[in-house]
């Protein structure tokens, strides 16, 4: 128990608490959240919080602080000494308050924890289920605390660095702004916020959560979709056009300075442009909390932000150096207003050529017909196109893939599943398919 509990030196049963200790019932309730949210992202059947409840750690709150040794306990139930409570007479725990517990770290909803099937092993190619302890929750008080702190020292004697949950590059925080008044926003109270007095939190995955309550225009990607997307780009079959996305970048945009993905998704492409501009600073930024969830790890010299494009960008006027734009909306007002004099947006739009085999076959949404022409009078009033290409790429697909590549698009939204099981089971094994890009570079006006 972090060495904050004396025992008996013949039984090993624990005594009291060696200083004055508060236990920190919020910091607890928001580590197991963290727990169980990872759990659920990366498929894991079920999660058991140990431990329920500690009878050798009573709760006594009537008497001197150290003799309650629940403080020090890692129960979520209270375990009550020579008291009876909770939902039943006879029952001697009482679970600790939710508006404490889980509210206050969760913004009001608490964790689903998922129950193993009745003789249900781990699921086919996935992990198998995980059992993890809950963190000892006390807070230390005078003298205990440097006796804690030593306790805490890493084995060079040195303290850990505080921790903070705000993944994000000093360039690319200092370019964001309110997306409520505009003004710059800084880390404060472990969210950001601007001078205002308009509040962010921080997610726990390291993004920043800028959106403004208002409803979006989308919700964004899924659980599923984006999990889809995850698995194929990460086999490589959009490799290449990562790889022209990248050249293209480090041509027309300036070796250093910011560069936004608006639209991010699992921020695939933006690593990618990082690497090939080695001295810049990425922002991911998604409506989507499960893209978000990825792109806040896709690269080290990046953040990710939520927000909803069509409400525009929490960047300040002019901060941004290169503006990608993959497979997502387009606000080009809003483009022209983040975007450097000097800088470039460019957009990766699908031809009409674009999975062709895949859209016959498996009656998938098409792509617009006009959509180039469209794309170019939407940015005619703030850009001019400085570069056009196009890219082509055969993939060759095993079943899954074909499944992952469907999953991840707009065809997800609208097809019958036990449909596409047909369709998919009367393709060819590999199928091939022809993904084509169209790629420009705009320079602002």
């Amino acid at each position: 128990m972090l060495d904050v509990v004396e025992h008996d030196p013949r039984t090993r049963a624990p005594i009291r608490l060696n200083g004055v200790y508060e236990r920190d019932e919020a910091g607890q309730a928001a580590y197991l959240s963290e727990l169980l949210e990872v759990f659920e992202t990366e498929g894991v059947d079920s999660a058991f919080v140990f431990l329920f409840a500690q009878p050798g750690y009573p709760h006594r709150p009537d008497g001197d602080p150290q003799d309650d040794l629940d403080r020090a306990g890692l129960g979520i139930v209270k375990y009550l000494d020579g008291r009876r409570g909770g939902p039943t007479p006879t029952w001697s725990g009482n679970p600790r308050p939710p508006s404490r517990r889980w509210r206050g770290a969760t913004g009001g909803d608490r964790p689903r924890v998922r129950r193993p099937r009745r003789g249900a092993g781990p699921r086919p190619g996935g992990p198998p289920p995980t059992v993890r302890l809950a963190a000892p929750a006390v807070r230390a008080e005078g003298a205990a605390a440097s006796r804690l702190g030593a306790a805490m020292t890493s084995t060079d004697g040195s303290r850990p660095p505080a921790p903070t949950r705000l993944r994000m590059p000093a360039p690319v925080l200092a370019a964001l702004a309110c997306p409520v008044c505009g003004a710059g926003l800084a880390a404060e109270g472990g969210g950001l916020a601007c001078g205002a007095g308009h509040r962010f939190d921080v997610a726990k995955e390291g993004y920043a959560g800028l959106l403004t309550g208002h409803r979006p225009a989308t919700t964004g990607d899924t659980k599923e979709m984006v999990r889809a997307r995850q698995e194929f780009q990460e086999a490589g079959h959009y490799a290449p056009l990562a790889e022209r996305l990248a050249a293209l970048a480090a041509r027309h945009a300036p070796a250093d300075g910011i560069v936004a993905d608006a639209g991010a998704g699992t921020g695939y492409y933006l690593r990618a442009v990082l690497d090939a501009l080695p001295e810049a600073a990425g922002l991911a930024l998604d409506v989507s909390k499960f893209a978000l969830r990825r792109a806040a790890r896709a690269h080290p010299r990046a953040g990710a932000a939520a927000c909803d494009t069509w409400r525009g960008l929490p960047l300040r006027p002019a901060s941004t150096a290169l503006l990608l734009n993959v497979f997502a909306p387009r606000q080009p007002a809003e483009f022209h207003r983040v975007l450097a004099a000097s800088g470039a947006l460019v957009v990766v739009t699908p031809t009409a050529r674009h999975l062709a085999e895949l859209v016959t076959a498996l009656d998938l949404v098409t792509v617009d017909a006009r959509k180039e022409e469209r794309l170019e009078e939407g940015l005619a009033d703030h850009f001019s196109r400085a570069h056009r290409e196009e890219l082509e790429v055969v993939l060759r697909l095993a079943p899954d893939q074909a499944r992952a590549l469907v999953a991840m698009g707009p065809s997800a939204r609208h097809l019958d599943a036990g449909g596409l099981d047909a369709r998919l089971a009367a393709l060819p094994d590999p199928v091939e398919v022809t993904a084509s890009f169209a790629l420009s570079v705009h320079r602002p006006r």
